[in-house]
């Protein structure tokens, strides 16, 4: 292998490790606004409104989310069975969306941040 092919491995591999530690960063921080946004108890507040954040009643919701990255890609999920009906609402119950909402605002400033400058 030539000496300049080496040197351009090695910048590609230094690359890649700081994209994948700056998504990481992305993600922790990301995953902790959710969790916040929607940790409000119910037994406080009491019920959430149509469209707000919805109230943890049994943190099942917050508890359930994570993210993972592949690759060059930034993954955000739920486990928690309940999170699209609470998403996008059903025919009985307003939607409450938080999970969309919350990583587009994050996306337009902190996860940009973080993506194009590492702070």
């Amino acid at each position: 292998m030539a000496r300049d092919e080496w040197y351009l491995d090695q910048f590609q591999k230094t690359i890649n490790l700081e994209i994948e530690r700056r998504l990481h960063r992305a993600g922790k921080e990301t995953v902790a606004r959710l969790k916040k946004n929607i940790g409000t108890p119910t037994a406080t507040n009491g019920p959430s409104r149509p469209g707000a954040f919805p109230h943890a009643d049994t943190y099942e919701l917050q508890q359930g989310i994570g993210y993972y990255v592949s690759g060059s890609e930034l993954v955000f999920y739920s486990r928690a069975p309940h999170t699209m009906h609470i998403e996008i609402g059903t025919s009985k119950s307003a939607a409450r969306p938080f999970f969309r909402r919350t990583i587009l605002g994050q996306m337009s400033g902190r996860i940009s941040a973080i993506l194009t400058s590492g702070k």
